[in-house]
């Protein structure tokens, strides 16, 4: 995950052209796929933190914002797991020093965050519907299917990573370490898969967290709670507020870039096709196939 904070401007170019095929090179520049995850931890104590209460997030419990990014392979190429969970997604985004490194590419997320020159997001529902040819709708097909990697990236992790299936009973420093650890082993895996030709649909169609095992009822036992592989976002609508002038200009050069990518996309024809590549599994989680 040191890709992006050692500056390597190749390999984000080269993942860029990754993203790109699926469109045959059309919707060109996503080199990276971002989301946040609410992380359950304890009540921090006020040894640790001034503001323990600013870490319950807006689902009722305790969490750290977890904001990452990852590639179409669902490797992780950068992580900042100690956001407030009460964070919204774009402030806890704005507030990293990946924005510094963001140089004529673009990551693409959900409409959590707001439009701009390094960051594309699904036009709204609306616009789409009062579109008569089409290209909004293009877009943000072609968008989703560069960013649900993100999601598929969280929902492996979690699945894999049993220490997630319930509350991080750790401090909040180690607990950040701790995502950050398996994180790695993520991309450990994910590697090793890729070299050996590995398919990974076997585990995730048969994948169960086994709640009337011993293990995971002694487990249930202990900590009060049963064992839940779930990936908790933390999207909400964009916080309200006056637009400054650098806001005003980074939306303004973020337009530009989604008119590219929309005209684009209809020099080649492309439309939203009938079939979806989206598989899910009985606990819920999603998977994506090329």
């Amino acid at each position: 995950m040191s890709i992006l904070r050692n500056e390597q401007w190749s390999v984000p170019h080269e993942l860029a052209q990754h993203f790109g095929e699926k469109s045959g090179g059309l919707f060109y520049g996503t080199f990276g796929s971002l989301d946040g995850v609410a992380i359950r931890i304890v009540s921090p104590s006020l040894k640790q933190v001034p503001d323990p209460g600013n870490y319950c997030c807006r689902k009722g419990f305790f969490a750290l914002n977890v904001q990452a990014t990852c590639d179409n392979h669902k490797r992780f190429l950068w992580c900042h797991p100690m956001n407030k969970g009460s964070s919204h997604d774009s402030s806890a985004f704005a507030g990293t020093k990946l924005i510094e490194l963001l140089q004529g590419l673009h990551l693409v997320d959900d409409s959590a965050h707001p439009l701009c020159s390094f960051l594309q997001v699904p036009c709204d529902q609306q616009d789409v519907k009062r579109d008569p040819l089409g290209g909004l709708d293009a877009y943000n097909y072609h968008l989703s299917g560069n960013r649900i990697w993100i999601e598929c990236a969280f929902g492996e992790l979690v699945m894999r990573r049993r220490i997630f299936w319930r509350t991080l009973r750790f401090d909040i420093f180690k607990s950040g370490n701790v995502v950050l650890a398996a994180m790695l082993l993520h991309n450990f895996i994910v590697e090793n898969r890729l070299a050996n030709n590995k398919d990974e649909e076997i585990f995730f169609r048969t994948f169960a967290t086994e709640r009337e095992s011993s293990q995971q009822m002694r487990l249930t036992w202990l900590t009060g709670e049963s064992p839940r592989a779930s990936v908790v976002d933390n999207n909400e609508p964009r916080p309200l507020g006056r637009t400054t002038e650098s806001e005003k200009k980074l939306l303004e050069e973020g337009a530009k870039l989604r008119n590219v990518l929309m005209l684009s996309l209809a020099r080649g024809n492309l439309r939203r096709p009938m079939e979806s590549g989206m598989r899910y599994n009985d606990e819920g989680l999603i998977c994506m196939t090329y």
